[in-house]
């Protein structure tokens, strides 16, 4: 008989199906992990980083608005921000003004290679921010053990899904991005199935926090 590795997911009294021992994020660098600053070392390689990540493209939007409000009105004051070569200010802060959701990209550019470790530091401390819950349109696919477990599950055949009693919820509700893998049949029962399938997969009872489960 076949030998299998098995994996173990934990089912909570309603049926919702977790990856267990996977903590709770509760910074910005635990759910944008492919957010990583530390492989950047030119200023194009930063542009497409950002790129890539719409809520950090939103937060250069809005330095680009402070850097060009703080040099406009108050250019003594401006030690907070990135101040590029005196040559090239003027241009960006024409750039900021004409282009404010793309003229950051110019910023960066004209700011110089010198001036790239302040920018990565903007990176930084926004990955070092709570979590702002309103992104999670954008969180990397393993951000907790509920989306673990969706992940999972989603790319198994839907006639073992449905053998096994496992349903899996993809905003199927109007108004709701709720994603989840729930488990319709008893643990015991479910288990049967799937050693009789020759699943890799089992299951047991836990019980949670609601703080485990999806902040939608």
């Amino acid at each position: 008989m076949k030998v299998l590795e098995l994996t173990f997911f934990s089912v909570t009294p309603e049926g919702l199906i977790i990856v267990p021992d996977i903590p709770e994020p509760e910074t910005r660098s635990d759910v944008f992990e492919q957010v990583n600053p530390s492989g950047i070392h030119s200023c194009q390689e930063l542009i497409e980083l950002i790129e890539s990540c719409p809520p950090l493209e939103g937060r250069f939007q809005d330095l680009g608005a402070a850097y060009l409000r703080e040099n406009s009105q108050l250019p003594s004051t401006v030690d907070q921000l990135v101040v590029p070569r005196s040559g090239a200010l003027q241009l960006i802060l024409r750039i900021l003004r004409s282009n404010p959701d793309g003229g950051w990209r110019q910023w960066i550019e004209l700011s110089g290679d010198a001036a790239l470790e302040e920018f990565l530091q903007y990176v930084r401390d926004w990955l070092d921010e709570d979590i702002d819950w309103n992104e999670s349109d954008h969180f990397d696919g393993y951000w907790n053990g509920q989306q673990a477990a969706f992940s999972y599950f989603d790319d198994l055949p839907r006639a073992i899904l449905k053998a096994v009693g496992v349903k899996v919820i993809d905003g199927d509700v109007p108004g709701s991005d709720f994603r989840a893998a729930k488990l319709q049949k008893s643990v015991e029962e479910a288990n049967q199935i799937a050693e009789l399938l020759e699943q890799e997969f089992r299951f047991e009872q836990a019980v949670v926090h609601g703080c485990e489960v999806s902040h939608v």
